[in-house]
């Protein structure tokens, strides 16, 4: 049996990168890179289709299979592995057993200072989420120009 932050057919632990959580149209969910594998045209050149490993029921997909906008992120997998410290752990072990200090890190506006108070986990859970946010979305970790905050947009 496979835990909530694992992928249904690989058994490995969803992550922000190639086994990003993705939900099928049956609202099932599995790790980006299984469901590649799983897709398969159904004529040369035509559209593809999954086939749900749990209720065989069929997602279909362009033959461009662009998977970050025909397939949504299931955040809250994405927020159960921010909860249980494993998509952190998993960044620091790709880095070398060291997390960088970044942009994200550093509070950048006088809400998120004050979410990051000693002994207050809001502002850290709250910047891990914006950063896990920007690399399943693609766009930069940089703030914009008018000081928007990523999240709300």
């Amino acid at each position: 049996m496979f835990s909530e932050i694992e992928c249904g057919v690989c058994y490995r632990t969803y992550n922000a990168a190639r086994r990003c959580p993705r939900e099928l149209h049956c609202r099932h969910t599995f790790c980006e890179s299984c469901l590649r594998a799983m897709s398969r045209p159904v004529l040369p050149g035509a559209n593809r289709s999954i086939d749900c490993p749990l209720c065989r029921h069929t997602t279909t997909m362009t033959a461009e299979m662009n998977f970050q906008s025909e397939l949504r992120v299931d955040e809250s997998a994405l927020e159960r592995l921010v909860a249980a410290a494993v998509l952190e752990q998993e960044e620091e072990e790709e880095d070398g057993g060291e997390v960088p200090e970044c942009e994200g890190d550093v509070p950048q506006t006088e809400a998120e200072e004050s979410d990051s108070s000693a002994g207050h986990r809001l502002g850290r859970f709250r910047r891990c989420l914006t950063k896990v946010w920007m690399k399943i979305s693609g766009k930069s970790a940089r703030r914009r120009p008018d000081g928007a905050d990523p999240m709300s947009l």
